[in-house]
Parts: C-alpha cells; structure tokens; sequence
C-alpha cells in the first residue's frame, strides 16, 4: 500500500473541481460558522468544511482530536492528508477509491444537483496511546 500514490490521486481528483473565483462569496460561508458550530454542539459530533479553491479547511470543530491526541491547529494546518498518516493501512485504499469514485459522480453532476447525495463510511486512526480507533464519516 502506498499512501503518496493514494493522497496524489485524490489530490488530482480535487483539481478538477471547476470553481469560479470571479463569483466566489466567501462572506456567504462566513454568515453559516456559527451555525455549524452549534450544530455540531447539539448533535455531539465533528464537522469540517475544506476549500476546494484555497486547499484547506475553512472551518472545523472537532469532538475526537483528544483522542489521537491532537490539536485542532495542527488538523487545520496539516489538512485531510494528515488523516492517511495515522489511518489504518487496511483502509487507505478503500477510503480514497472510494471518495475517488463519489467526487468523480459529482462532479459529473449539474451543481444544483449535488447537494442531494451524502457519502457515508468507516474507517480506524491511530490514537494517542498507539491502539486504532474506528470512526464513522458521512
């Protein structure tokens, strides 16, 4: 298994998302933060928003960083690739096949229909004392 392999593909995938920086709004996303935040207080759950355009996360509140033992600054800084790091090596091919084929069928998508599809998987992290953690993503 080879990890650098997985992250370029999905990083090349990423890189055909078409974006329209003329009519970007960012101030629009800015008005949701709050919400998300107390979203993802109520529902007692991690959320986090990563930007095609600028290559990071835009936002993110995470309930389980405690327990692989880091900090949300490093999450943010390090981005989605620092996840394959600590993944289980049984599931880094299955996890970036297969966000490899979701991202291909929206993108195949009209815009307008993309929001009505969710992406919904499992998958182990290392935690802080060395053991794998399983967590669930959708």
């Amino acid at each position: 298994m080879d990890r650098d392999y997985y992250i370029k593909k999905l990083n090349e995938l990423f890189a055909r998302q078409e974006i329209d920086e003329v009519n970007l709004d960012y101030s629009h996303f800015d008005t949701h933060i709050a919400f998300l935040k107390q979203l993802a207080i109520v529902e007692n759950s991690s959320m986090a928003v990563f930007d095609l355009n600028k290559k990071k996360y835009s936002f993110a509140h995470n309930r389980f960083l405690p327990i692989l033992g880091v900090e949300l600054e490093e999450m943010m800084h390090r981005g989605p690739q620092f996840f394959y790091t600590i993944m289980h090596p049984d599931d880094v091919s299955f996890l970036v096949e297969t966000h490899y084929m979701f991202t291909d069928f929206l993108l195949k998508l009209e815009t307008n229909q993309r929001k009505d599809y969710k992406l919904l998987y499992d998958f182990r992290l290392k935690d802080k004392n060395g053991k794998y953690v399983r967590f669930v993503n959708q």
